[in-house]
């Protein structure tokens, strides 16, 4: 993805330093964006994320940037830019369907000739929280984090 993929902030990109983008493929370095309905994207049927969507994907990107770095990475990142960046991520795409009301997510890994996409298994759509469980299910520390936030993950 290059910068001017990112859409123009939207009430919680600022707030919760997720991107808005308009198309899933890209090779930017931030670690969770969501896919957002713009005039160009039609065919994918994306719809906006609700308020209670972007809380409970700001927590699992919290939750992640905890996984992966220190305290102090953490915080050069906050003064580095509005979003979070690590060239060597493995972005995460989510996107909700204006079609099923459920959610779609895929992010992209390496192979010898560049970026590819892995769009996850089952292909299918989740509500937010049973994706993002799908996602961690060999992660034992995720239903802790979910356990330490209730106010976010209140039907998780």
């Amino acid at each position: 993805m290059i910068v001017s993929d990112v859409l123009p902030t939207t009430p919680w990109s600022a707030d919760y330093r997720i991107p808005a983008v308009r198309l899933w493929m890209h090779n930017f370095g931030y670690h969770v964006v969501v896919v957002i309905p713009t005039d160009d994207n039609d065919h994918m049927h994306a719809s906006l994320p609700t308020d209670d969507d972007i809380a409970v994907l700001a927590s699992y990107k919290d939750y992640w940037l905890r996984q992966m770095y220190n305290e102090r990475y953490i915080e050069s990142m906050l003064v580095a830019g509005p979003y979070d960046i690590d060239n060597g991520v493995n972005t995460r795409t989510f996107f909700k369907s204006s079609r099923t009301g459920g959610w779609h997510y895929c992010y992209l890994t390496w192979t010898l000739h560049g970026p590819r996409p892995f769009l996850g298994e089952p292909k299918q759509y989740f509500d937010l929280v049973e994706l993002l469980d799908y996602i961690e299910r060999d992660d034992e520390d995720w239903q802790q984090w979910k356990d330490d936030h209730p106010e976010v993950f209140i039907s998780g």
